[in-house]
């Protein structure tokens, strides 16, 4: 069963009536990406005090972490250690085994992670690994 209140706006269409709420606060409809969350977890509760306007990164997040993260925090460029897949004398060796000829398929796959993390970590796309580099 859906768990959210719907509101009939015409014959063929309905909408959450918490994101119709958020819609009228800001007098804008919302896009895909925003996602209208409930701070007490009750679903039926639409209070505006109760509703925080959230990215729907943002909220897989919050609710991944089991953590109350800032509604408009951005993690853009900020080192994520919680979602590292590779420790600092993980990307030693990477960088090693790499100098030694291998593919980063061959290399990803000694790891345990997609071959597009090694990838994005030789190329200076992961910021840790900038990070761990300016540690040796």
């Amino acid at each position: 069963m859906y768990q959210y209140r719907r509101i009939r706006i015409n014959r063929t269409k309905t909408k959450d009536e918490h994101r119709l709420i958020m819609e009228q606060l800001l007098g804008r409809e919302l896009s895909f990406h925003e996602v209208v969350h409930h701070k007490n977890g009750d679903c039926k509760c639409n209070d505006i005090d109760n509703l925080v306007l959230m990215t729907r990164s943002e909220h897989a997040r919050h609710h991944r972490q089991g953590k109350k993260l800032p509604v408009n925090y951005n993690w853009a460029g900020k080192a994520r250690p919680d979602q590292a897949k590779l420790t600092y004398s993980d990307v030693q060796k990477v960088l090693q085994l790499k100098s030694q000829g291998l593919s980063n398929r061959r290399i990803a796959k000694r790891f345990g992670v997609d071959h597009t993390t090694i990838d994005r970590l030789l190329n200076g796309k992961t910021i840790t690994y900038n990070q761990m580099l300016a540690k040796a």
